[in-house]
């Protein structure tokens, strides 16, 4: 994920690990983990 400035916000094994922690979550939980990445990620721009 790349910000405006080019620079990265997060790199391409730190995309995967969310995403598999996302992926094994319990899906009670699924939509809070997604909510909390994407608030990291969206803070981080």
């Amino acid at each position: 994920m790349i910000r405006k400035d080019e620079s990265q916000v997060i790199n391409d094994v730190g995309m995967a690990a969310l995403a598999l922690l996302v992926a094994q979550s319990d899906p009670n939980d699924k939509d809070l983990l997604i909510r909390l990445t994407m608030n990291m990620l969206e803070k981080s721009t």
